[in-house]
């Protein structure tokens, strides 16, 4: 896991999920663990440069994939009582 401790970036990953958009991250301290819950994205190493490609190109040549990976993310910020992850992050997602 990378050096970074802190959820940098979650601002991002939960927009994204609100519009209904794939998510493509790294695995560092924080952030990965907006992603628990199971299809809410897809997680490459950090420094990974040929995994963050293939799996972002694997999205982009594979629509219907990207968008039934999207969909549980959307459906977890708009309606986040319904997953555990709202227990441990619902004051960040409210604010969405």
């Amino acid at each position: 896991m990378g050096g970074n401790k802190y959820a940098a970036g979650v601002q991002f990953l939960l927009e994204a999920m609100a519009c209904k958009r794939s998510v493509v991250i790294t695995v560092t301290q924080g952030r990965v663990d907006y992603l628990a819950a199971p299809d809410l994205g897809q997680v490459v190493n950090v420094g990974d440069a040929t995994g963050l490609r293939e799996a972002i190109v694997n999205l982009l040549k594979n629509p219907q994939q990207a968008e039934s990976q999207a969909q549980p993310g959307y459906k977890m910020v708009v309606n986040p009582q319904q997953r555990t992850l709202y227990r441990c992050f619902g004051r960040e997602i409210a604010m969405l």
